[in-house]
């Protein structure tokens, strides 16, 4: 025992990443990864839960569950597992933070305050490397108010639905 409190997870690999090395011919792999991701989860999350330990998972913009298809693996996931929501990450794939605070209240947990005015016309979330562009804009993150989420406004929500848990803050001042 470590006496760690939290697991918070990136769920899966990104889409490029996985299409090269993972995915088979299958017409249907996203599908069939994503419920295969959804089922491994929620076995950690009971192991987890006999530990002690809350898990929760994150939606990076390169991955299967970017945006909304995170509602598939909530939905579908043990209920115990839970939303970390990240700013930045949800931003970039074009869905408003305060609309996952208000739609997950109940499940939210470890949630990262972070900034970005990324905007991804060139698909990098379908490329392996995402989070470092090899062409179009190079600048992925930013520090906190030099982009376009509207920190305040996702604070506000956070207040209103009772969250009382972790909030990380995250500057990243660099190209990537």
């Amino acid at each position: 025992e470590r006496g760690g409190e939290a697991l918070v997870i990136s769920p899966t690999r990104e889409i490029g990443m996985i299409e090269k090395y993972i995915a088979n011919d299958a017409e249907d792999w996203q599908e069939s990864h994503s419920q295969k991701t959804i089922e491994l989860l929620s076995k950690m999350a009971g192991l987890a839960s006999e530990r002690n330990i809350k898990l929760a998972v994150r939606n990076d913009f390169w991955s299967l569950f970017r945006g909304t298809r995170i509602d598939k693996l909530m939905e579908n996931a043990d209920p115990r597992i839970q939303y970390s929501l990240d700013l930045a990450h949800v931003t970039i794939s074009k869905v408003d933070p305060v609309k996952l605070v208000q739609k997950y209240r109940g499940r939210l947990g470890f949630i990262r305050f972070n900034d970005t005015a990324f905007d991804d016309r060139e698909g990098n979330f379908k490329k392996i490397g995402a989070e470092v562009p090899q062409t179009g804009q190079q600048r992925v993150f930013n520090d906190l108010g030099e982009g376009k989420v509207n920190v305040p406004a996702v604070y506000k929500a956070l207040k209103e639905s009772g969250y009382d848990g972790w909030i990380l803050c995250e500057s990243k001042n660099s190209l990537n």
